[in-house]
């Protein structure tokens, strides 16, 4: 069985959100690093990775995939532990620990020689 493996960086700022009318969750710096497996799954439909670290899966549903390009959407879920808030107390703090940031993320990957 071939193992395909992975090694990503995400570095990138959210967009600020209101919510509830008046709150607002500020921007938020993401640097997240990461490493594993990855495999299709579902007939090409889903491209899942595995963190081997933790175990943890993300699943990307596969929008256009070509034999140079891939367009995907998924949803990385991040606990507040691994943001780098800056040290202003704010909403995300609040949350504590044991939140989880949903992100939804549309990605575009081309093969490049």
């Amino acid at each position: 069985m071939l193992i395909l493996t992975y090694e990503s960086n995400l570095d990138f700022e959210t967009e600020e959100q209101t919510i509830i009318a008046a709150l607002q969750i500020p921007s938020v710096p993401i640097n997240v690093q990461a490493q594993g497996s990855w495999d299709l799954q579902n007939d090409d439909q889903y491209l899942v990775f595995t963190d081997s670290f933790t175990g943890l899966e993300q699943v990307y549903d596969i929008i256009s995939l070509t034999d140079n390009t891939v367009y995907m959407k998924g949803v990385i879920n991040l606990s507040t532990d691994a943001l780098d808030l800056g040290g202003d107390i704010g909403i995300l703090e609040l949350l504590g620990s044991d939140f989880e940031l949903p992100i939804s993320i549309d990605l575009y990957l081309e093969r490049v020689n």
